[in-house]
């Protein structure tokens, strides 16, 4: 089981702790500061309790959180159980990074190598656009002018087809008839100027153009995708060191499970 690698300093600045797996949670935390409707003041902790196993922003924590652990070859898996397009290799020595912010753009899972930068969009119930794929490529533009440049993946990860998941209706038919190829057809010919017109827009829209020639873009479901970790999990006795990641994986397809997300082919 070879496992990825990656230099980890002790003396770390605030930003950079962003990256390690306690300030994810943390981070993950402070959602329900800004959002105290959430916490069901007044009523039982059993409804709280009850609520947040719904949402989907404690099921992208969990995810985050098994992306941390994942070896290389069971990210490799589960990553391949995505359509994509146009054609390509899946990126190799990924990194769980903090999903960072901005302009009201979030990813769910935001991973990175060297040389390649991927955002996961996690579906439940809510629905995604074409605008909100731009606002990725402009946070990825962002992160190019402010880090370094590297290759934009933007995979979608829901419960059925991308399609029953996506506004206006409009658009729909063509995802459904024409799969990631539509999708990216979607990015290739939306117009910029939905971005509008502040100044960070501005300033990396000639950015947004040359990333959205480049870019991949992807689609699984959870079912697809929990199949993938299924069976990198289904190892027999684990040693030691697999016996961590195998805890994880299995209580993560567990929680899939209870919210019927997917099921076991067993």
């Amino acid at each position: 089981m070879k496992k990825r690698t990656t230099e980890v300093s002790r003396q770390t600045s605030d930003q950079d702790r962003g990256d390690q797996w306690p300030e994810t949670v943390y981070r993950y935390v402070e959602h329900y500061k800004w959002e105290p409707r959430q916490l069901c003041k007044g009523r039982p902790a059993s409804e709280f309790l009850a609520k947040i196993r719904r949402q989907e922003p404690p099921l992208n924590f969990l995810l985050n959180m098994l992306c941390v652990t994942l070896p290389e070859s069971w990210m490799q898996a589960a990553l391949g159980s995505f359509s994509v397009s146009p054609k390509a290799s899946m990126p190799t020595d990924l990194v769980q990074r903090f999903p960072i912010e901005l302009n009201e753009c979030q990813p769910d899972v935001r991973l990175e190598s060297e040389t390649h930068r991927v955002f996961l969009e996690c579906k439940i119930e809510a629905y995604s656009d074409t605008v909100q794929m731009l606002k990725y490529l402009l946070l990825s533009a962002y992160l190019d002018d402010t880090d370094r440049q590297k290759h934009p993946w933007i995979l979608y990860l829901s419960p059925g087809p991308l399609s029953m998941h996506w506004n206006p209706v409009s658009e729909r038919k063509a995802l459904q008839t024409g799969g990631t190829d539509a999708l990216r057809t979607l990015l290739e010919t939306a117009d910029l100027s939905v971005l509008g017109s502040g100044k960070r827009a501005r300033a990396l829209t000639d950015s947004v153009e040359a990333l959205r020639t480049r870019a991949v873009v992807g689609h699984t479901t959870w079912k697809q995708f929990g199949d993938a970790l299924s069976r990198c999990a289904a190892i027999g006795t684990p040693s030691d060191l697999e016996y961590p990641v195998c805890r994880m994986t299995n209580d993560f397809l567990t929680e899939l499970e209870r919210r019927g997300l997917w099921a076991s082919n067993m």
